[in-house]
């Protein structure tokens, strides 16, 4: 079965000057090349270069020190904006990270879910899940109809930090090759599955809507861990 996803933009400054960085192999705390030198590597302005350099100091990727360049910092202080954004790179595991930070989010507003939602939002659920069956039986999967049942499951819950949230996460797994996210269960269980959701949510069972829910992760988790990271990093590359 196709899978198909968001026509992808291209890289940004600041995403082709990570890419610059990383083969260069800087190390954290380390100065990474000058102005000048990335300037001349892509044949583009420094002011455009000074753009993207600015925009990872904004994401806290870099540091800009008086007199002594700019340094690579370490991975671990980096900000939750800069490891939501595309500028950076991402292992198998960076990517079970935070599949594991939108199950815990999304699994555990689901109560609030049960106990909010009202009829509007029960039809918002299940017009994305005839979204998702139409695009099935025409032997596609879209990573687009299935961001827009999990908005409009925790639409209700009207907490825009975590509407961002899951929102950031759809637009990161999105630049990702979506092959990587199939799920191992037929065509048909994978639109049965997300009418079980919606079912244990009209039902308001909390726990039986989290057990579906979690569900729904470990399946992508499964492939993920089984994965080569050969495999995976060929499949991030060819985006």
């Amino acid at each position: 079965m196709a899978v198909t996803a968001t026509q992808q933009p291209a890289p940004s400054m600041a995403t082709r000057i990570m890419r610059f960085i990383e083969e260069r192999s800087v190390d954290p705390g380390e100065r990474i090349p000058t102005e000048v030198e990335i300037s001349a590597y892509f044949g583009t302005s420094r002011q455009r270069v000074r753009e993207g350099l600015r925009h990872l100091e904004a994401l806290g990727i870099l540091q800009a020190r008086q007199g002594s360049g700019r340094t690579l910092v370490e991975r671990d202080d980096y900000s939750l904006s800069a490891l939501l954004s595309e500028e950076v790179s991402r292992s198998i595991a960076d990517i079970l990270n935070l599949l594991s930070v939108r199950q815990i989010l999304e699994v555990g507003f689901l109560p609030q879910v049960v106990s909010t939602i009202d009829a509007d939002g029960i039809a918002q659920i299940r017009a994305a899940i005839v979204r998702m069956a139409e695009r099935v039986a025409m032997g596609e999967r879209s990573a687009a109809e299935d961001r827009l049942f999990h908005q409009a499951v925790f639409r209700c819950v009207r907490n825009p930090l975590l509407l961002e949230l899951v929102g950031r996460f759809w637009d990161l797994f999105e630049r990702i090759d979506p092959s990587v996210f199939n799920h191992t269960e037929s065509a048909d269980d994978y639109v049965r599955h997300h009418e079980r959701i919606l079912d244990a949510i009209e039902r308001r069972d909390a726990p039986l809507a989290q057990h579906y829910m979690n569900a729904h992760f470990y399946d992508v988790v499964a492939i993920l861990e089984t994965m080569e990271p050969a495999h995976f990093r060929a499949l991030l590359t060819n985006r």
